[in-house]
């Protein structure tokens, strides 16, 4: 299937369909003569492949938040589930690594996924909630990063807090919706200092 080169560039909103064009590869463009307004015009057309230059736009496009960035990658990746993610990345000439970052970041609870749109936090900042077990827990600590405005080296380290926290702990912030993490924090501490003073 081919598309005209002119609409593509609408679909994208790209409003130089020359400059889009000359990143197009040559495989996956051509000229055809085409019935336009009741004359034969030659013009440009774009293989089906017309997708993932598409998406490969869109994820360059600065106006659009990581979380719908993500949203268009992996609604890309459904539809190819076969494609690696090594694939996918030379398919849309970007680094693995960034197509990772956000396939994982697609996976975020709703709630964290909002607070990124929203620029309450950076996706960036909070990138290794992924090691937490839970979307409960993924979302308590971006809340408490929002409170306390962390850095990633901050939750970098208040997540390595969590994971090392008794189970006892880590299921209240799992099951119990008003247990924070400041919660869990003091109640480790009580649990710590009475373990001492019983010694």
């Amino acid at each position: 299937m081919w598309f005209l080169a002119k609409d593509v560039a609408e679909w994208i909103e790209h409003n130089k369909p020359s400059e889009m064009l000359s990143n197009v590869d040559e495989c996956e463009k051509l000229k055809a003569i085409i019935s336009h307004s009741g004359q034969a015009r030659e013009m440009w057309c774009l293989t089906e492949d017309v997708d993932w230059f598409m998406l490969s736009e869109n994820l360059q496009r600065e106006d659009l938040s990581e979380v719908e960035k993500a949203e268009k990658l992996h609604e890309m990746m459904i539809g190819n589930q076969s494609l690696s993610t090594r694939k996918a990345a030379e398919k849309l000439g970007l680094n693995q690594g960034y197509i990772v970052k956000l396939l994982q970041l697609h996976g975020y609870p709703t709630e964290v996924k909002e607070e990124i749109k929203a620029g309450a936090v950076a996706a960036d900042t909070i990138r290794s909630i992924n090691k937490l077990e839970t979307p409960e827990e993924q979302t308590k600590v971006v809340s408490y990063v929002i409170d306390n405005e962390l850095n990633r080296k901050q939750v970098d380290e208040t997540i390595e807090i969590i994971k090392a926290l008794p189970v006892s702990i880590r299921e209240k912030l799992t099951e119990e919706p008003e247990y924070t993490i400041v919660n869990a924090k003091e109640e480790f501490v009580e649990t710590y200092v009475e373990a001492l003073t019983r010694q």
